[in-house]
Parts: C-alpha cells; structure tokens; sequence
C-alpha cells in the first residue's frame, strides 16, 4: 500500500508539472508572468542546492544546515506555489474542458501538494537535522 501512494505521489508531481507546463504556454498576462518567476526562482534554488553540493564535494565540504534548510524551503515552496498557479490557470477553462477532467485535474493537484509537502518536510526534518562535521584543513578549524 505505501508503494501505491508513493507512486501515486509522484504520479500526480509529474501531471502537475505537465499541466504546469501547458499552463504557462497558453495562458496570458499576469499569471504567466507569476508562473515564469515561480519556475526561475525554482530552477534557481534547484542549481544552487545541488550545483553547490557538487561544486562544495569536490573539496570535501558541504552545506551547512541553515543554507541547505533554506535552500530546500526554497524549492518546496516554490513547487507549491507552481502547483496553486497551475490550477489557478487550468480551472477557469470551462468551455475547452470538461468538469470531469477538472475534478481529477483538481484531485492530481491535491495528492502532488500533499505529496511535495510531506516529503519536503521529511527531508527537512531528517536530512538537516543533523549535527554539523567539524575537520581541521589546511591548520583552520572548517564546520
């Protein structure tokens, strides 16, 4: 039953970014302009959070938990906001789609929320919980 949900969750992540997508092809004005910066800033932490993991690898550091923490707040809100949008700019739609399609458009929105935010959370809770490492390197005392 949990892989069931999990794939759901993932599922409905991958709709949404789907419709998402659509969204910000065919819609005009203001909430393409939001959308837009929505995904800029998504895109952004994304490069930031796992770029800089990379770049901070190759010396044997990492984030700290504060910058990591951030970084991951980032992206979770961010993926939030571009799910709100997406629906925001799906639903109004009346003449092109049914009430049907926009129910389960409505349901795939409610599972990726809830799925990005328990996981974000998750993430959050367990993966920058964690006491910080302490290394001498090169004679200066590194967190």
């Amino acid at each position: 039953m949990g892989n069931l949900i999990a794939w759901v969750m993932l599922g409905s992540v991958f709709l949404m970014i789907c419709i998402g997508i659509g969204c910000l092809r065919s819609c005009e004005g203001k909430l393409r302009t939001c959308l837009f910066w929505d995904t800029v800033v998504f895109l952004a932490a994304l490069a930031f959070h796992f770029g800089g993991n990379r770049v901070l690898g190759f010396f044997g550091l990492s984030w700290r938990n504060l910058p990591g923490a951030v970084l991951w707040m980032v992206l979770v809100g961010s993926f939030l906001v571009w799910i709100i949008l997406a629906l925001y700019c799906f639903l109004p739609q009346k003449d092109e789609v049914g009430w049907v399609n926009q129910g389960i458009v409505t349901l795939v929105a409610a599972a990726a929320f809830l799925g990005v935010l328990w996981l974000g959370a998750i993430v959050l809770a367990f993966g920058y919980g964690e006491t910080e490492q302490v290394l001498e390197y090169q004679g200066k005392t590194l967190v």
